[in-house]
């Protein structure tokens, strides 16, 4: 009995721990979501597809930002060691 306590407890604590997460969109939903999960055998699926679909979002979220910072090689840098480099080996001919 104990174990099923645990899950229980478990399952009602997973839907306020993301209805916590900051977003109106996540206030409005999340609720109605709890209460059929509440009702229903389906409510593993239920919280596994919300999850996903807000970690979807995240996901996109982040690499726009990703995106949008640009490229992690040093540009400018990669620049100057290829002139530097071009530089020895025109020295190596001499």
């Amino acid at each position: 009995m104990k174990v099923l306590a645990d899950l229980r407890e478990g399952e009602r604590r997973q839907p306020q721990r993301a209805a916590s997460w900051d977003s109106p969109w996540a206030r409005r939903v999340l609720p109605a979501v709890e209460e059929a999960a509440e009702h229903t055998k389906l409510w593993a699926l239920i919280i596994t597809a919300l999850l996903s679909g807000i970690t979807t979002v995240m996901a996109a979220t982040g690499k726009k930002e990703i995106n949008k910072a640009g490229s992690p090689t040093p540009q400018k840098t990669l620049a100057g060691v290829q002139a530097d480099m071009n530089e020895i080996k025109e020295r190596a001919k001499r």
